[in-house]
């Protein structure tokens, strides 16, 4: 069975919900920084989880979800460029000799008087 949420709210701004389930302890310690789940089971051991806050994230450096979409977007749009610029040097090689021997086939070779008997008729 589960008691009631206590919940505790000190001057350090400190915010804490406890709750009591089968003789577990569950703690929940909140700050303006993170957030802090404590664990105690019936043998006393004590297991904690930290979850910190963007403000947190954004104070020390980490990446946030805008900067890291403003990265892949700066990203694809260098890649995208850098394509465009390489892909007529890239292609030519390979469609050129496709593109000449397509022409040759289609271009009959004559000779001399076949010229001239389409000029005599």
């Amino acid at each position: 069975t589960a008691d009631y949420e206590t919940t505790f709210l000190t001057t350090s701004y400190v915010f804490c919900v406890i709750q009591t389930i089968d003789e577990r302890k569950k703690i929940k310690v909140i700050t303006a920084d993170t957030v802090t789940d404590y664990a105690v089971e019936e043998d006393l051991s004590v297991t904690k989880n930290s979850i910190v806050t963007e403000k947190y994230l954004e104070e020390n450096g980490y990446a946030t979800e805008d900067y890291v979409d403003a990265k892949i977007a700066a990203i694809e749009t260098i890649i995208i460029a850098d394509i465009e610029a390489r892909l007529p040097d890239m292609i030519a090689p390979i469609v050129r000799p496709v593109v000449i021997e397509e022409i040759d086939n289609m271009i009959q070779p004559v000779d001399n008087q076949d010229i001239s008997d389409l000029f005599d008729n």
